[in-house]
């Protein structure tokens, strides 16, 4: 028997469906612009090998997860904070708002495109 999906689970789900959903198309995109440009732009010039592209994905990678954390923890403050000092509806707002839903999710989106192209950038050091 299917159960109808009440509103709290909705909730729920939107409030960790937004950020999974950057995370999934930043995984594709860090798996597929690699090979779109090695297929479509064979001939294209490489400002740099792949080992500076490397260097490069990776140091963005490090920098990405500190910010990524500390827009975690901002937000987490954020909402104990109002449950301390607002009402609970506030706080249900903040907790399901888009504005907590996207920053958490581009953020985390950045991280792993980076680590996703750092990979396929990787495998391709030993065949060239």
């Amino acid at each position: 028997m299917i159960r109808p999906v009440s509103a709290g689970t909705s909730r729920y789900f939107g409030a960790l469906g937004t950020p999974l959903l950057y995370c999934a198309i930043a995984v594709g995109l860090g798996a597929a612009v690699p090979r779109i440009e090695a297929y479509y732009l064979p001939g294209f010039p490489a400002l740099f090998d792949a080992a500076s592209a490397i260097a490069v994905l990776s140091a963005i990678a490090s920098g990405m997860l500190p910010l990524t954390g500390l827009v975690y923890s901002l937000a987490f403050v954020l909402v104990q904070f109002s449950a301390t000092a607002y009402s609970p509806r506030l706080v249900a707002w903040l907790a399901g708002s888009a504005h907590m839903r996207h920053p958490l999710g581009i953020f985390t989106a950045a991280f792993i495109f980076a680590l996703a192209a750092r990979n396929i950038a990787r495998s391709r050091v030993g065949r060239a």
